[in-house]
């Protein structure tokens, strides 16, 4: 019996399912991934970030608060790319399911 991964059209249907599914991953998490980015970058400098605004924060002679204010409140769109990522991903996943019972990659 020949192994399902033999077949190179079976490699390459689970390379898209795979990357596919990771780049939509990628895309809904990437808020928060931003604002734990941002929030690291304002504690290692000692500036204040909160909700309200944007606060001086000297970094190199260069003020940063507001890029590290939006950046860091902006993790709140994960509430909305989340679910979204969770859609994209069911589709995605869904066409490929049909692709593949059409054209027939895999066994």
């Amino acid at each position: 019996m020949k192994s399902q991964m033999a077949n190179p059209k079976a490699k390459v249907f689970f390379r898209f399912l795979y990357g596919g599914l990771g780049l939509i991953a990628l895309i809904a998490f990437s808020p928060i991934i931003i604002g734990l980015i941002g929030f690291f970058i304002s504690w290692k400098f000692g500036c204040e970030m909160n909700e309200g605004g944007p606060s001086p924060c000297l970094i190199l002679g260069i003020d940063f608060g507001e890029f590290l204010a939006v950046g860091s409140t902006g993790a709140f769109i994960i509430f909305l790319t989340l679910p979204a990522g969770f859609v994209a991903a069911g589709v995605y996943t869904g066409l490929l399911f049909i692709l593949n019972r059409i054209f027939k990659f895999t066994n």
